[in-house]
C-alpha cells in the first residue's frame, strides 16, 4: 500500500511519514497533500490500493470536511489523526474515516491502523525483509549476532521482529533479558488457528522494539516443529515488521531451505577463523547452493576477527572462493558482560567496534544501496565469486593455512 498524508503542518506530516517507513509502508516525501487540494490531486493521480492519513490539527471542522470529500470520491483506507476528543473522534468517523488514532501516540500506533485495516479491505500488506543468520559450527556467535543485529534493524526502523528456530538451546531471550511466557512450540501446537492475533499473543516485545518468538523452554527434536508452520509464521511475521531476522540452527533442513527460499530471504553465513570452522562453513554454502539459494543472496561474516592465531581473511577468501562481507572484531569483555547481564552490547557500548560492525551489516539491509565491508584483501585485489570448491577439495585448506607460518 502507498501512502498519502492530508496535512497543512509540514512538520507533523513529516514526522508521521518517517514513522510510517520505520514500519515498512511507502510514503514518499512528495506525498503530503494540503487539505483543500486533497480531492483534486487523488482524483487526478487516479490511485488504487493506497492510503490517507488526514491529521485533524488545530481545526477540526477543515479536516472534517476533507475526510467527508476524500470519502465521497474514494474507498480507499482513511485514518483521522488529531486529538482525544470524544466528540472529534466521533465526527471523524461519521464523516467517513475508517479509524481515529490519537495524535499522541499516532507515530506508533498508525502503522498498526493502517495494517490492520489494509487487510481487511483485502489489500497487499508490505512485506517485510527476511534475514536468515546461520553458522558453520557452534560457537559462531549466531544468536549473538542475530540478536544485536535485530536490536540494531529496530533502532533504525521502528520494529523488528526476531524468529529464534533452535529446538535445543535457544539463548535470545536471556540475550535481551526477556522472560516469554510463550514459545514457538506453543504457537506450534495451536497452528490450526495461527493468524495475526495469535502470532502476537505469542511474541514479547523487548525495549528496543525487538519482538521476540522464542525457542521452546525444554530442548525438543527440530522435527516437532514442522517446515510448513514456520513458513506460515514467517509470513505472517514479514506483515507486521520491516525486517524478520531468523536465528537459524537447522541449516541442513533442505525443505525448510526451499520454503524459506521462496521468501527470498538473505543469508548471513558465520564463521570463525579457524581451520575446522572455515571447512564447516564450506560445507553450509555448498549445501544452500545445493539447495537452490542464489548465491548473491548469501553473505559470509567473519566473527572474533583479531583473535590471536586467526587465520587471515585474504585465506579464508581463497578457500572458501567468496568473498568475507563483513568482518566483526574479538571483544570478549564487551561480549560477556553484555551476555552476563543480559543488555545487547550495541546498546550497552554503542561506540565499541563490535558494535560499528553490527552496524554496518544492519545499514546494508537498511541503506539505499548496499553497504559492504570489505577486507583488507579484497581491497587489493577482489576476489570473484566462483563456482564454490567440492568438499572434497576442503581438505587442501591445512596447505593453504600452513603457509602463513612461511609467509
Amino acid at each position: 500500500m502507498i501512502g498519502f498524508i492530508v496535512s497543512d503542518d509540514a512538520r507533523r506530516a513529516d514526522a508521521l511519514r518517517r514513522a510510517l517507513g520505520r514500519a515498512g509502508h511507502d510514503c514518499p516525501e512528495d506525498h503530503t497533500i494540503l487539505p483543500d487540494q486533497a480531492a483534486q490531486a487523488l482524483a487526478a493521480r487516479a490511485t488504487q490500493g493506497i492510503f490517507l492519513v488526514v491529521t485533524v490539527g488545530k481545526s477540526p471542522p477543515a479536516a472534517l470536511r476533507t475526510i467527508h470529500q476524500l470519502r465521497q470520491t474514494t474507498n480507499e483506507v482513511i485514518i483521522a489523526v488529531g486529538p482525544k476528543e470524544a466528540s472529534v473522534i466521533l465526527e471523524a468517523i461519521r464523516a467517513g474515516a475508517d479509524d481515529y488514532v490519537d495524535e499522541t501516540l499516532a507515530e506508533d500506533e498508525l502503522p498498526h491502523s493502517i495494517s490492520r485495516h489494509g487487510a481487511t479491505r483485502g489489500l497487499a500488506a508490505s512485506e517485510g525483509e527476511l534475514i536468515v543468520v546461520m553458522s558453520g559450527s557452534g560457537g559462531s556467535g549466531r544468536s549473538l549476532v542475530a540478536t544485536n543485529l535485530s536490536v540494531t534493524l529496530a533502532n533504525i526502523q521502528g520494529r523488528c521482529g526476531l524468529v529464534e528456530l533452535d529446538a535445543c538451546s535457544g539463548n535470545c531471550a536471556s540475550l535481551l533479558n526477556l522472560k516469554p511466557r510463550h514459545t514457538i512450540l506453543d504457537l506450534c501446537r495451536r497452528s490450526e488457528k495461527l493468524d495475526r492475533k495469535t502470532l502476537e499473543k505469542a511474541l514479547i516485545e523487548h525495549g528496543s522494539g525487538v519482538n521476540l518468538l522464542p525457542a521452546p523452554s525444554e530442548p525438543v527434536r527440530p522435527d516437532v516443529i514442522g517446515d510448513e508452520f514456520i513458513e506460515r509464521a514467517v509470513r505472517e511475521l514479514r506483515t507486521m515488521f520491516p525486517k524478520v531476522v531468523l536465528d537459524c540452527q537447522d541449516g541442513w533442513n533442505t525443505d525448510l531451505l526451499r520454503r524459506l527460499s521462496a521468501q527470498t530471504p538473505h543469508f548471513l553465513v558465520l564463521t570463525r577463523l579457524d581451520f575446522n570452522s572455515v571447512c564447516n562453513t564450506g560445507r553450509v554454502l555448498s549445501h544452500l547452493e545445493k539447495s537452490g539459494i542464489d548465491r548473491h543472496r548469501v553473505q559470509v561474516l567473519a566473527n572474533r576477527h583479531g583473535e590471536p592465531g586467526n587465520v587471515p581473511p585474504a585465506k579464508i577468501e581463497h578457500a572458501l572462493a567468496t568473498r568475507v562481507a563483513h568482518l566483526i572484531p574479538d571483544d570478549p569483555r564487551t561480549v560477556h558482560r553484555s551476555i552476563n547481564t543480559g543488555v545487547p552490547f550495541v546498546v550497552d557500548s554503542p561506540a565499541a567496534p563490535i558494535s560499528k560492525a553490527v552496524s554496518s551489516i544492519a545499514e546494508s539491509f537498511t541503506g539505499a544501496c548496499r553497504i559492504v565491508q570489505k577486507s583488507r584483501s579484497a581491497e587489493k585485489s577482489p576476489v570473484a565469486i566462483v563456482r564454490r570448491i567440492p568438499l572434497r577439495g576442503l581438505q587442501g585448506l591445512r596447505s593453504i593455512f600452513s603457509r602463513r607460518a612461511s609467509s
